[in-house]
């Protein structure tokens, strides 16, 4: 793979301190697949006892599993076409769990393509709750309506809205929003040379300014009493703790929740 960035390198090294070896190693290790079962399509047991590959489960989410297999056989494989799994990384799947959305529950997803953690909050939620799952850029919108349609999802709206016109029509009526930001991508890194290639120093700051204004519009979405989730699939505090500090300093209505996943502590 391409070397990662020097500056990205340095960087975690002054962040992390001797900890960033480890975080340096791993994003230049090989890693496994992992799929989410959808219970919209069966019980997760029984679809989990039908897969064609050792698997091994994913702690903070139950219906997640590793796989012993290639990417490619676990993308290629009839399962996958039917709906049975989304492949899906396990870090990403901590972040619907995260929000735990509820039957009778009005969810936003507002950058929800290509449909992964849109898709587990109306598994989560037994396709009881209404899931609008939105993307601003209409070929995503696309590919994100596939998905839904693919793991079985009925009780959602997939909508290609700019997200202050969606928090026009929606404002302060949702019960939990789901915000998985555009970021600088760093968490792509241990699989993608074109993540690496593309990752720059400006192009954090320009996330962090996009960032902040995509979660002041999550935050308007919010009833009182409801529930936001921010995510991003990078590391640095500018893109994730310093906007959702930034978000706290204009918001005093919102507060930050603990957040207790089964081996969450044992995976950071």
């Amino acid at each position: 793979m391409e070397p990662l960035p020097a500056l990205f390198a340095q960087r975690m090294r002054d962040l992390l301190g001797h900890e960033a070896e480890e975080l340096l190693a791993a994003l230049d290790s090989p890693r496994g697949p992992a799929v989410r079962l959808s219970p919209l399509r069966g019980a997760v047991a029984g679809l989990a006892s039908r897969l064609p590959w050792p698997t091994a489960p994913v702690p903070w989410c139950p219906s997640g599993r590793l796989v012993e297999a290639a990417s490619s056989e676990v993308a290629s494989h009839p399962f996958n076409d039917a709906g049975v799994y989304y492949q899906q990384d396990p870090a990403a799947m901590a972040v619907a769990e995260a929000l735990a959305p509820q039957p009778g529950e009005l969810v936003v997803d507002l950058a929800a393509a290509p449909g992964g953690k849109a898709t587990h909050l109306a598994a989560l939620a037994r396709d009881g709750a209404l899931v609008v799952a939105n993307d601003v850029d209409e070929r995503r919108a696309r590919s994100l309506l596939g998905n839904v349609e693919r793991l079985g999802v009925t009780a959602a709206v997939v909508t290609s809205a700019r997200p202050e016109r969606l928090g026009g029509a929606l404002l302060g009526a949702c019960d939990a929003v789901l915000l998985d930001a555009p970021c600088s991508g760093e968490g792509m890194f241990r699989r993608s040379d074109e993540a690496r290639r593309a990752w720059s120093e400006a192009g954090v700051g320009r996330h962090a300014e996009l960032q902040r204004r995509l979660i002041a519009t999550a935050a308007d979405l919010v009833r009182p009493g409801g529930r936001l989730v921010y995510s991003t699939c990078t590391f640095d505090p500018r893109e994730d703790e310093e906007v959702v500090l930034w978000l706290l300093g204009r918001r005093p209505d919102f507060r930050v929740e603990p957040l207790d996943l089964p081996g969450a502590a044992d995976a950071s």
